[in-house]
């Protein structure tokens, strides 16, 4: 399945901590806060956040996992600001602490330990935004696929894999200004390398849709590795009105969550 009330390709509910999108954006309505959106001054230099992470097929906890928060300029994640291990729920708590008062800018690396029996695949998430807050991650549960099933997917949709050279996979989760799964979006990339975007139609992937459904999802299937930066299009503004940069690993999955962000221009 692409996705279902309680888990699918890719799950995000939003947390219970202190952080809202209300904090966050200058909002006008639900996408309407397009190029109005400013991020806000950094509150801390100390940041946590707590995560949920689940198969994808059977939404059972994944313990044992190695979590790291990295900076978005670390993209060999050399020298984490923090890690964890998943516990026997599935969740893991990374802390960090800047030298000095400032938004964190990062990503979370995700992977099996050597020798899993049922390892998964290496997942990188892209944020979309800058951390501000103490406790500031809106987002808490995650799913994950395990190698097979991730390499499973081109054999059964639409893909660019028959491209040649390395290549990775990408899942898009469009958000609106409330922070809320944003419907009526496309996707755009600055290198799919051809691969083009499968969309969710209720349960299940939709080769033939051209937009997000309620589940604001989309998969793009072997895409060149290297740096790309994806921009969401909602339908009713027709424009950009957001961009999530990061990049995609061979035989990997890229998550980028995309939501309404400062951009330049008129």
């Amino acid at each position: 399945c692409f996705a279902s009330d309680g888990g699918g390709l890719f799950t995000a509910v939003l947390g219970k901590g202190e952080w809202t999108f209300f904090d966050r954006y200058h909002i006008v309505a639900n996408r309407h806060c397009a190029n109005k959106v400013t991020w806000p001054q950094a509150k801390s230099s100390s940041f946590a956040f707590t995560g949920k992470f689940m198969d994808v097929l059977t939404l059972a906890p994944k313990p044992g996992l190695d979590v790291r928060m990295c900076a978005l300029g670390d993209v060999s994640c050399l020298t984490p600001v923090a890690k964890a291990t998943s516990d026997s729920a599935g969740e893991a708590t990374l802390e960090w602490t800047l030298a000095t008062i400032d938004e964190f800018n990062g990503y979370l690396s995700v992977a099996s330990p050597p020798g899993a029996s049922d390892p998964i695949a290496d997942q990188f998430i892209f944020l979309g935004f800058p951390l501000t807050e103490p406790k500031s991650f809106p987002i808490s549960a995650f799913t994950t696929f395990s190698k097979a099933t991730l390499a499973t997917l081109p054999t059964v949709l639409p893909s660019g894999s028959d491209a040649g050279g390395p290549s990775g996979h990408i899942l898009m989760t469009a958000y609106d200004c409330w922070g809320v799964l944003a419907p009526g979006v496309a996707f755009t990339g600055t290198n799919f390398g051809g691969a083009p975007v499968v969309y969710a139609k209720g349960m299940n992937p939709d080769p033939t849709a051209t937009e997000t459904d309620g589940r604001g999802s989309a998969l793009v299937l072997g895409v060149p590795a290297g740096p790309i930066q994806i921009s969401m299009v909602p339908k009713d503004v027709g424009a950009v009105v957001g961009t999530t940069t990061g990049f995609v690993r061979e035989n990997s999955l890229s998550v980028f969550l995309v939501m309404p962000t400062p951009l330049t221009g008129p």
